[in-house]
């Protein structure tokens, strides 16, 4: 799992649509597993694919914007531990 895409792509957090797309191609043609002999681009390339596949779907750019996670049960989770934390007035009630 990555663990910042933006990171993963080279890319700011207000990195746009194309800029995104941009990073995303060159960084596959650079790391892709039949041009690149080096062990580590293997990893590398499903890195890319990873980041990819969150920032460029509208649902999950926004839940890790939000949240800091692309998957919805995990941010549901934090949303919920969030309510808790904030009904507690900021402190751990255990």
């Amino acid at each position: 799992t990555v663990k910042n895409p933006y990171a993963s792509l080279g890319l700011n957090k207000d990195a746009s649509a194309s800029e995104i797309k941009r990073a995303y191609f060159d960084l596959v043609k650079k790391y892709h597993p039949d041009s690149n002999k080096d062990p580590s681009a293997k990893g590398k390339f499903m890195e890319v694919q990873e980041a990819y596949d969150i920032l460029s779907d509208p649902q999950k750019k926004a839940t890790y914007d939000r949240y800091g996670v692309a998957d919805e049960q995990q941010a549901a989770y934090q949303q919920q531990q969030q309510q808790a934390d904030f009904n507690n007035g900021g402190f751990d009630a255990s």
